[in-house]
This record gives structure tokens, C-alpha cells and sequence, in this order.
């Protein structure tokens, strides 16, 4: 077993006992099975490519055959000091983002890529100092710690998912990622990796990831995706959210992803973009229950297991008149204590408090906190529902404004 920080920087010789260089780098295969391929030595002359089949003896130098031919850099290969050391990765196993400090390279019966060092050992040994601290520990009588490694089939390295290379062993291990992990890890690398990344996961995973990027991300991912796509990954997100990243596209590019949405997507996302001009429209959302006044507790029971199944909050029901006016509300622990067949009009608490589209915002936020409520409905001037604003977005919102 070898590590490449002993690799790297160590003298190549020829058969003839002439120094060719010292070693800059080691290409490799990014497969199931990373072979490594050639490494790379550096001189005051010029650098080289040399097959690992031409390798002959690694002791304290590296010693190749003198007939060895100059290669070049093939397209599947893949650069263990640009691509992999000093890398941020996903440990599969742990579910969470890891350093690469140190790669293991197994040299039986071939030379590949067995696993990652992701400990403090790992960067002791590039400097040089490991062996030196462990004789400290050693005299001072320490407990000993622990390596850290990492094989390689437990690792995934987003800077290698290009689309064309995909290791199916790891999506099952890959889904297990909290999306919000694998978005924080996606806005390290750039808009070209986010991507290509976005692309390989199933459409709900997909959604889920982006949904955890910066409206900055956001906007760049979808600026880059042709508008069929992009059009996939909206119909997938809350609409509130859609609607932020399609205000911050042109308007040309927005109309045509709003185009190839369905017809009822397409109707919310416009209605909900058209009231984005005040503020109070601009924290609006659609993510709420209305039903009729008339609904029995049954119907509004069966209403809620189908519509609301996607829902991060539900923090009431709103009952609406043959007119779609707002007239009423309640709570969910008060429908459940209703017989199946009595109508909400008999238990909803009429005249609900409301807000309108030209509410300021702080006196919005002042009546949710006088009245312990956590969202408040939002009428316009016929008095019909338009959506609802939270406590938190409100806070968010006023917040960001100190």
C-alpha cells in the first residue's frame, strides 16, 4: 500500500540511472475500479507523461524502464492532485461532506485507487512530520488516534459526475444525502458542475437539491438549462419559490418556461407574479387549504389528503363562499373534533383577521405577534383569497431590512 504524498515529489530513474524528474502528479481511471494510469514528471525541461506499466521499482525512487514512450492525457482520465487531493467529497457511508488529506494507492496486484485518508494523519504525512509526531505520542504516552479512511466506493466526488460518468453502485448511497448537505457541497464547486450534477438525480431528488441553492444558484442553474428542463424542475418546487427564480430571469425566458408548464401551474405562477409588485405579494404563498363553506367535515378530511400530501406547514383551513370570498377559518384539531357530516359553515370562526395586498409589512408582523398567529390569510379588494404570508417570512423579510 502507498500513499501518494509519498509519491509525489519523488525522483524518477531510468534504467540507465539518469534522472528523468520527480514526480508532479498520478492520473487515474474514474471508474468502479480506479486504475491508476500514467504519472506525471516534472523537469527544468519539460514535463512527461509515463505509463504505470513502465514503471519498474518504487523505493526511495522510482525507477522506469528506458524504453518507456511519452504518453498523453486521454479524455476518461482524471488528475489525483487537480481532481481528488485537497477535494471536498461526500462520504457516502457517514452522509456528510469530507477533505481528501491523503490518497491510498494499492499496488497488488495493480496499481488503483483504494480509498481516501480524510484525517489529520493525512496532512502530517504531506509535511513530513507524521512519523515524527508519532513518536511523540509514543514518548508522552498518549492514547493513540485513530486513521481515517474512507474506501472508494464510499466516497463521491461531484466534480466527476459530468454526465457522460456516472457509478450506479453509488446513487442508492447518493439518495441517502440529505438534499441540503449535497446543495451546501454544490455551491462550492461552479454553475457548470451544479448542472451537470442536477441532471443525473431523479426529477422529486432534483427538486429537492436545487430547492436548498441560493436564489443566486438558482437563477444560474436555470439560465444555463434549456427551457423544457427548466420547466420540470419549476413544476416541482413550491410555486412561492418558483416565483422568485422566475422574477429574477428576463422576461423573455421567463414566459417561456411558464409556457410549457401545465395549465394549472401556469395560472398560479402568473397570478402569483402579477401580485409580486408589492411587498406584501412578494412573500405571498400558495401553500394553503381553502374550502367551501358548505364542505362537511368528511369531504374537507378527503379534500386535505389529497391536495395537501407536499405541504411543509398547513397552519389552517380557510372556508370560502359561493362568491370564492373569504368568510371563515379553522384550525385542524377543530375539524377533528366535528361528526363527518357537519358543514364548515357550522364550525368555522367567521370574519377571520386578515391582511391586504397593500398591508405594510411591519403591521402585518405586529398583529401575527399580538394575536399569536404563525400566517395570516391575504385578501384582495373583492375580498378573495390571494394566499397567505408566514411569521417566518415575515421575519426574514424585516430582518434582512435592519
Amino acid at each position: 500500500m502507498l500513499y501518494i504524498s509519498e509519491i509525489l515529489g519523488k525522483d524518477v530513474i531510468n534504467e540507465r540511472n539518469l534522472s528523468l524528474g520527480k514526480v508532479s502528479d498520478v492520473l487515474f481511471l474514474y471508474a468502479e475500479v480506479p486504475n491508476v494510469t500514467k504519472i506525471r514528471v516534472a523537469s527544468e525541461k519539460k514535463d512527461v507523461l509515463i505509463a504505470i506499466s513502465d514503471i519498474k521499482k518504487i523505493n526511495q525512487q522510482i525507477f522506469v524502464s528506458k524504453h518507456f514512450k511519452e504518453g498523453s492525457r486521454e479524455e476518461n482520465e482524471a488528475s489525483i492532485k487537480e481532481n481528488l487531493l485537497d477535494r471536498q467529497v461526500i462520504d457516502l457511508v457517514g452522509n456528510k461532506v469530507v477533505r481528501v488529506n491523503d490518497v491510498v494507492v494499492a499496488d497488488k496486484p495493480n496499481f488503483y485507487i483504494s480509498g481516501i485518508d480524510i484525517s489529520f494523519w493525512g496532512v502530517l504525512r504531506r509535511l513530513h512530520l507524521l512519523s515524527t509526531v508519532i513518536r511523540a505520542i509514543r514518548f508522552l504516552r498518549l492514547p493513540p488516534v485513530r486513521f481515517s479512511f474512507l474506501s472508494w466506493g464510499d466516497i463521491h466526488n461531484l466534480e466527476f459526475d459530468l454526465g457522460q460518468i456516472k457509478l450506479k453502485s453509488r446513487e442508492e448511497k447518493l439518495n441517502r444525502i440529505h438534499p441540503e448537505d449535497l446543495a451546501d457541497h454544490l455551491q462550492t464547486t461552479n454553475i457548470g458542475n451544479i448542472k451537470k450534477f442536477i441532471q443525473t438525480l431523479d426529477t422529486e431528488k432534483a427538486a429537492e437539491v436545487f430547492g436548498g441553492l441560493s436564489l443566486v444558484h438558482q437563477t444560474a442553474v436555470i439560465n444555463e438549462l434549456n427551457p423544457q428542463s427548466a420547466a420540470v424542475l419549476m413544476q416541482n418546487l413550491d410555486p412561492d419559490e418558483a416565483t422568485d427564480i422566475l422574477l429574477a430571469l428576463n422576461r423573455r425566458k421567463r414566459e417561456l418556461i411558464i409556457s410549457l408548464l401545465p395549465e394549472k401551474e401556469q395560472k398560479e405562477l402568473t397570478k402569483l407574479i402579477g401580485l409580486s409588485t408589492t411587498s406584501m405579494g412578494e412573500l405571498l404563498t400558495t401553500e394553503y387549504l381553502a374550502v367551501d363553506s358548505k364542505s362537511t367535515a368528511r369531504e374537507i378530511v378527503e379534500h386535505l389528503r389529497r391536495e395537501t400530501g407536499d405541504f411543509s406547514c398547513l397552519h389552517a383551513i380557510y372556508v370560502l363562499n359561493e362568491k370564492k370570498q373569504l368568510t371563515g377559518v379553522f384550525s385542524l384539531h377543530e375539524l377533528l373534533m366535528q361528526s363527518s357530516e357537519t358543514p364548515a359553515y357550522k364550525f368555522m370562526i367567521a370574519e377571520p383577521l386578515v391582511l391586504t395586498l397593500s398591508t405594510p409589512l411591519e403591521l402585518a408582523a405586529k398583529k401575527m405577534i399580538r394575536y399569536k398567529f404563525s400566517a395570516l390569510p391575504v385578501v384582495d379588494t373583492e375580498k378573495k383569497l390571494v394566499g397567505i404570508v408566514t411569521i417566518d417570512d415575515l421575519s426574514d423579510y424585516l430582518l434582512d431590512r435592519l
